[in-house]
């Protein structure tokens, strides 16, 4: 089987340096490895034509497809024409177009319509957040798509209003999900950790500006960040980093990519901080829920389908720092509800780990799908 990946595939572009997303690589080196031919569409550059880094790249030996190396600042018309060329010339006569929603390269979905190329959808995220016109195209796109694969209830339900070949994804995680892992079980220590994207659409900024008035009116509290964001968005976070009053009880660790780190600090912390406006479905909070981790999550979508506010969690407003405060004060200033939502987050977390952890790779459900759905052509 012939594959075009066409995914919101590079992560973040730090100094220089591309890196790409766990999910899609998995994807792509589980395709490989069942003895498919896969390929993986998009740009080797940023608009800004900023020097990147292919190391990265190259040492994950992806069959990448580069439409652009290169903006032409001066004729978009020209990047336009060579970007969609590349992408027609490609997907001609390939098996399936494995597209991601919300998806940046949106320019190339027309073409997918235009030539009817075979393609199914990866979606993530809250389409319900899109502008009308930007809706009924994603719409379109999920009724006349081979099938969907979707992350969490909420968004699968949705979708299987407009294409009964609609299926919930079985999530892979990064990291083993153990129960209750952490070390800090009692009340005497407040460790929040902040683990995700360090940009303005995960929240942290509105995480930042309410850090000393936690310090300050919880003794026993410490915060570790970590994570990155977007270049012209780090200044931002440095500024608002600086204000910090006492940075021994608040680190920034920067970018993590190893692993065992990562377990290392969900032992270290009791209380996880998930500040997102939007949510594809969030692995991280499953990862510190199975390890042990007490959520204080924004109310999104995507957290609708286990997080219950004040019964396994307490939820805020998106954007709502005042309410962001509030609950991590509450849980500081009385034992029980800590205990209490500790407990129940352990019964949620239980009933959901053995369909997390099923041995099903997202690729082999896209193959899956991809037999399932012919009986249908």
């Amino acid at each position: 089987m012939k594959v075009v990946l066409l995914p919101n595939f590079i992560s973040k572009i730090y100094n220089g340096t591309i890196y790409f997303r766990n999910t899609e690589i998995e994807i792509f080196k589980q395709l490989q490895d069942s003895g498919n031919e896969v390929f993986i569409f998009g740009n080797l550059c940023s608009k800004k034509n900023k020097l990147l880094n292919s190391a990265f790249y190259n040492s994950t030996n992806l069959n990448f497809v580069c439409a652009l190396k290169k903006w032409k600042l001066t004729n978009r018309i020209f990047n336009i024409f060579i970007f969609l060329y590349k992408f027609i010339k490609l997907t001609h006569n390939k098996d399936l177009i494995y597209i991601y929603l919300p998806y940046t390269y949106a320019l190339l979905l027309f073409p997918v319509l235009i030539f009817k190329r075979n393609y199914a959808l990866y979606i993530r995220g809250n389409l319900n957040n899109s502008n009308f016109f930007t809706l009924t195209i994603y719409k379109y796109l999920i009724r006349n798509s081979r099938f969907n694969l979707c992350t969490g209830t909420h968004l699968t339900n949705f979708c299987k209003n407009y294409n009964k070949h609609t299926f919930e994804v079985v999530q892979m995680f990064s990291i083993p999900l153990k129960k209750n892992n952490t070390t800090l079980v009692d009340h005497k220590q407040i460790n929040l950790l902040y683990l995700s994207s360090t940009s303005k659409a995960k929240g942290v900024f509105d995480f930042l500006i309410i850090a000393n008035k936690i310090l300050t009116d919880i003794p026993n509290a410490k915060i570790t960040i970590a994570g990155a964001g977007p270049e012209d968005e780090m200044d931002i976070f440095y500024n608002l980093y600086e204000k910090i009053i006492d940075k021994e009880r608040c680190k920034y660790l920067g970018r993590i990519e190893d692993k065992n780190e990562i377990i290392q600090l969900l032992k270290e912390n009791n209380i996880f901080i998930h500040t997102s406006y939007s949510e594809g479905f969030p692995r991280a909070i499953i990862e510190a829920m199975a390890n042990g981790l007490i959520v204080i999550s924004s109310k999104i979508d995507a957290v609708k389908n286990f997080l219950v506010n004040r019964e396994n969690s307490l939820l805020f407003e998106p954007g709502n720092s005042d309410q962001l405060y509030y609950c991590v004060k509450e849980i500081s200033d009385d034992e029980s509800i800590f205990q209490n939502l500790r407990t129940n987050s352990t019964i949620t977390i239980n009933r959901k780990l053995q369909y997390y952890n099923d041995e099903v790779s997202h690729a082999n459900q896209i193959l899956k799908y991809f037999e399932l759905t012919k009986k249908h052509e």
